[in-house]
Formats: C-alpha cells, sequence, structure tokens
C-alpha cells in the first residue's frame, strides 16, 4: 500500500490526486487519438 512520506495524509493526496489526473489526461489523449485513426479508416 501507500507509506506516507509526508507524515501529511492531506499532502499525501494530494500529490496521489496530482499524478492521476496527469495519467487521465494521458488516457484521454490517446483514446481520442485511436477514435480519430478508427474514424479515418472508414
Amino acid at each position: 500500500g501507500y507509506r506516507i512520506r509526508y507524515g501529511d495524509l492531506k499532502k499525501a493526496w494530494n500529490f496521489t490526486e496530482a499524478n492521476v489526473e496527469m495519467a487521465m489526461d494521458g488516457y484521454r489523449k490517446t483514446v481520442d487519438h485511436l477514435q480519430k485513426l478508427i474514424e479515418e479508416e472508414r
């Protein structure tokens, strides 16, 4: 599980949330890109 390095759950959570948002943003761009490729092939 998550070890809390910061000694502060709130800070640790903010850090985690930021990373998740960046990851989701990356996935969103990938999905949009793949969708465009699929549509172009039709």
